[in-house]
């Protein structure tokens, strides 16, 4: 519960910091939103002016390279070039982001070599992600998402947010919410 209150108060400064967006490809709502919601795809503006440069649709994505959870592989966002990225900031705590995991895990294994799932497990702790890795058995990495890099990717004023990154390893899109599968098969057919 503690990191539920500290997660929410994370957001919810971040969130009066005020970010602006920019309209990026269109997806189907999801479920409860409807068509003129702006709850879809857009990247984001500068986090601080004087941190990062702004990270726009198209822009090179930042790179990272990040042990997972539990210490035993890097994540590298060059090692991934030629496949789409899906890279997806998360917590443990928040609903909406289990709510996706599945479709997420379905993205995984659908599409073999062609797509790579990734989790940044922010504001919670790093014993709760384990054991939510282990408890749900996931089919794809997750790291530990430092200040440092959810800096680089642009404010999140909510989570979960995803990035889905081409196979040149440009930003396509910055999804806030959480997403079906065939939301998010929606976004990638035509890249693939």
């Amino acid at each position: 519960m503690r990191f539920f209150m500290i997660g929410a108060l994370l957001l919810a400064s971040l969130a009066l910091a005020g970010p602006t967006f920019a309209q990026g490809a269109a997806a189907a709502p999801s479920a409860g939103q409807s068509a003129g919601q702006s709850a879809g795809p857009a990247v984001s503006a500068p986090v601080a002016a004087d941190d990062y440069p702004p990270l726009y649709q198209g822009d090179p994505a930042p790179d990272f390279a990040e042990p997972d959870i539990f210490g035993k592989h890097t994540v590298a966002l060059k090692s991934l070039r030629g496949k789409l990225v899906v890279l997806n900031f998360w917590a443990t705590w928040c609903a909406p982001c289990r709510q996706e995991i599945p479709a997420l895990e379905q993205l995984e294994k659908a599409y073999p070599g062609r797509v790579a799932v990734i989790g940044a497990s922010v504001f919670c702790s790093n014993s709760d992600t384990e054991r939510f890795y282990r408890q749900y058995d996931l089919n794809y990495p997750v790291f530990y998402g430092s200040w440092e890099l959810m800096g680089k990717y642009g404010k999140l004023s909510a989570i979960p947010t995803t990035f889905i990154i081409d196979r040149q390893g440009k930003v396509i899109a910055r999804v806030i919410g959480s997403r079906s599968l065939v939301e998010y098969e929606t976004i990638l057919q035509p890249l693939l």
